[in-house]
């Protein structure tokens, strides 16, 4: 799958732009400091902390601990999509056993 259909999937499941960007560099390129991750990436410096921020508080990445500059490695996506795709699959099994359940009170 090239890349730019990636970053559209991850957007489709809630990540921004930047973070699927600098997620991919991730699992392309192992682990990396923030300005690597930007550099290969394309996220503005500016920006990267914050996205790196966010990327981990998510579970989709890790810093390791004692590193200066930090140095952030990918999870590997099956644990980081695995608790996602549950949350949607749930999502989409409750609202389709509401709807039913409407449907038929409403066609009798």
């Amino acid at each position: 799958m090239e890349t730019a259909r990636i970053i559209n999937s991850l957007k489709r499941l809630g990540l921004t732009e930047y973070e699927a960007r600098a997620y991919i560099a991730l699992l392309e390129h192992g682990e990396a400091d923030a300005l690597e991750i930007s550099r290969r990436s394309g996220v503005p410096r500016t920006r990267i902390y914050d996205i790196l921020s966010r990327l981990e508080s998510n579970g989709f990445i890790q810093g390791l601990k004692g590193t200066r500059p930090a140095i952030y490695v990918a999870l590997p996506p099956s644990h980081t999509l695995k608790p996602l795709k549950d949350s949607i699959v749930e999502d989409i099994e409750n609202t389709l056993n509401e709807l039913e359940q409407l449907y038929l009170r409403n066609s009798s």
